[in-house]
């Protein structure tokens, strides 16, 4: 009997990390009879944000107070005609509140660089998670 609630208690583990990880809610996801994980229908969104390569930290910072999980990665852009070297913020999400959070942090950015504007990508996907036992979700 204890062996069993340590493997639920793992298995809720893993569950919220992965909630946490993919900024999703984890009553989204379900345990089964036979306690593998299985992905409710969700929908998800991908949000792009294009900004200079300008005061990486504080973006970082300013992403991270807003979502436990994303990606930030360097590119070269062009604005104007103009080369600049910019970063890529990826964030997905399942929460109707990220839009409004994305909005105030490139609001904060473009003030924080002294920039015109910078460029948001809202883009529906389909996430998975696929482990070393195979697909779960």
């Amino acid at each position: 009997m204890v062996v069993k609630h340590i493997k639920d208690v793992f298995v809720k583990i893993v569950i919220v990390r992965f909630a946490n990880v993919m900024n999703i809610s984890e009553q989204r996801y379900k345990i089964n009879s036979t306690k593998q994980v299985r992905k409710v229908r969700i929908k998800m969104n991908l949000y792009r944000i294009q900004t200079e390569n300008k005061r990486r930290k504080f973006i970082e910072q300013l992403v991270s107070e807003h979502f436990a999980g994303f990606s930030i990665y360097t590119q070269t852009g062009y604005w104007h005609g103009k080369r600049e070297k910019s970063l890529c913020i990826e964030i997905v999400s399942d929460s109707p509140a990220a839009a409004l959070d994305i909005n105030g942090m490139c609001k904060a950015i473009c003030g924080y660089n002294k920039q015109e504007c910078v460029l948001v990508q809202t883009i529906p996907v389909e996430t998975k998670l696929i482990g070393v036992s195979g697909k779960v979700g």
